[in-house]
């Protein structure tokens, strides 16, 4: 008996089936982030790294841009349904899933600009001991 190579059509559908089931993976790992931050408050992982004099000042200013958080992470739900339902929709189009993935990208984009924003917020109202001590936290990264 001899093996066959498979159709093009059978390739092209394996290629689907695999970004359909990557774009899923990634979808989900996304979700099961923003729905972490956003249950535990936005900024929850730094502040929890931050000196203990410091987290005052954190959570405040955080606690303050709470809406604008919450307005931002809504846009990066918006972004992933438009994915899915593109994908639900049989879209195969490169240039519209590429459009709405960058869509996506802004909107996280957008939630690390004003984390960004609130420590640039927060620093001058540290001691300089404690932005000593968080320099080396960012220096050493999350995980040490």
């Amino acid at each position: 008996m001899k093996l066959r190579r498979p159709g093009p059509r059978l390739t092209a559908g394996l290629l689907i089936a695999s970004l359909c089931l990557n774009l899923f993976a990634v979808g989900a790992f996304g979700a099961a982030l923003i729905w972490r931050d956003e249950h535990r408050g936005p900024g929850f992982g730094l502040v929890e790294r931050a000196p203990d004099d410091a987290r005052t000042v954190l959570r405040h200013l955080f606690e303050e841009r709470r809406d604008d958080f919450r307005a931002r992470m809504d846009a990066v739900r918006a972004a992933r349904r438009v994915i899915g339902e593109l994908l639900q929709n049989g879209e195969t189009d490169p240039g519209r899933l590429r459009d709405a993935f960058t869509r996506m990208r802004e909107a996280f984009d957008g939630i690390e600009t004003l984390t960004h924003e609130t420590i640039v917020a927060a620093i001058p109202q540290l001691s300089p001991e404690d932005r000593a001590e968080w320099a080396q936290q960012w220096i050493r990264g999350p995980r040490d």
